[in-house]
C-alpha cells in the first residue's frame, strides 16, 4: 500500500467465481469467513471490501459479527448510486461504511449516503499503486481504502494524530464512527472527511521512496547516490535494486538516466510528520 508501505496485503477475489459479473451471497460470506480464519491465525488485523448490492447479503451478518468480536475492522465502500441507503454489506452495523467527497470535502452526489454511513473520504484522486505513473481512479471503492490506510497506520504504529480528520477531535477508536457519537455526524459525510491536504500528504509519503539515504529529504545526496551507481546493471557489483527506481512492479535492471530523473524531479520533498 502507498499509505502504509511495509504491509502484508491479501487480495481476495469474490466476484466472477461463478461467471462474469456474478457474486452470489455465499461467495461474499465465504470470503468474510476466510478473513476471520486468517485473523484467528494472527495474519490479518484489518480488512477492506469493495463491493455491494442493494439487497442485504444473506449470511454476512454472522461473519461481520465474528470479525467485530476479533477486533478486525471491516471497511466497506458505501456505493456509487448517489442514493440512500448505503449498499450491503456496508450497511451492516459492524461495517465501517465509507462515502465519497469532492477534494474540497463537500459531498459527492454520486456517492451513497444515509443513516448507516460512518465516514467519508475523497471519491476521486490519482491512485498511488504505481508511484511513477499514477492512475486516475474514482468511486467509494477508492474512498474506502483511504480510510483503511489511515486505520492501518493507527494499528501498526500510532502515526495518525487524533485530530487528523476535520471536525473530529477523538475519532479513534473506530467505535465512535460506528456509534455515530462524533461531534458532527451527518448522513452525507458521516463523522467527517480526511483533511483537505490528504492527497498531497499521501504523495509526499510516496516520494519517500526517493529519499535514498533516509534523512527525510530528497536532495543532492540522493542524486549523488544514484550517480555513484549510474550505469550498473543487474549482476554487477555496483548494481543494487534500491537505486533502480523504475516502477516497482517492473524495474528495468539497470541504473540509468531515468532513475536519476526520478530523484531529481522530487528534489526537496520531505517526510511527513504524523505526530511522531
Amino acid at each position: 500500500m502507498s499509505i502504509v508501505p511495509v504491509t502484508v496485503c491479501y487480495s481476495i477475489k469474490l466476484p466472477g467465481i461463478y461467471g462474469f459479473n456474478s457474486c452470489p451471497d455465499a461467495s461474499i460470506t465465504n470470503g468474510l469467513w476466510w478473513v476471520a480464519a486468517q485473523a484467528i491465525a494472527g495474519k490479518i488485523q484489518l480488512a477492506n471490501m469493495s463491493l455491494g448490492g442493494k439487497d442485504t447479503v444473506v449470511g454476512a451478518s454472522a461473519a461481520m459479527d465474528a470479525l467485530h468480536q476479533l477486533d478486525v475492522p471491516m471497511v466497506v465502500a458505501a456505493g456509487n448510486d448517489g442514493a440512500s441507503p448505503v449498499m450491503s454489506p456496508a450497511r451492516d452495523p459492524n461495517a465501517i461504511a465509507v462515502g465519497g467527497t469532492w477534494p474540497n470535502g463537500t459531498w459527492r452526489p454520486d456517492a451513497n449516503y444515509g443513516a448507516d454511513l460512518d465516514i467519508a473520504a475523497p471519491f476521486q484522486t490519482y491512485a498511488l499503486n504505481n508511484i511513477d505513473a499514477p492512475v486516475y481512479a474514482q468511486g467509494t471503492s477508492l474512498s474506502a481504502p483511504i480510510i483503511t490506510g489511515l486505520l492501518a497506520l493507527k494499528i501498526s504504529s500510532d502515526l495518525v494524530p487524533p485530530n487528523y480528520t476535520t471536525g473530529m477531535s477523538e475519532q479513534f477508536p473506530v467505535a465512535m464512527w460506528m456509534a455515530h457519537t462524533c461531534a458532527s455526524w451527518d448522513e452525507y459525510k458521516g463523522c467527517g472527511v480526511p483533511r483537505d491536504d490528504f492527497d498531497l500528504r499521501m504523495r509526499d509519503m510516496a516520494a519517500q521512496r526517493y529519499d535514498l539515504n533516509r534523512d527525510c529529504i530528497v536532495d543532492v545526496v540522493d542524486e549523488a547516490l544514484i550517480a555513484y551507481h549510474y550505469g550498473s546493471v543487474f549482476g554487477t557489483s555496483y548494481y543494487d535494486v534500491a537505486y533502480d527506481l523504475d516502477p516497482m512492479s517492473y524495474p528495468d535492471l539497470d541504473v540509468d538516466i531515468n532513475d536519476l530523473q526520478r530523484v531529481f524531479g522530487r528534489d526537496d520533498y520531505r517526510c511527513i510528520d504524523f505526530g511522531r
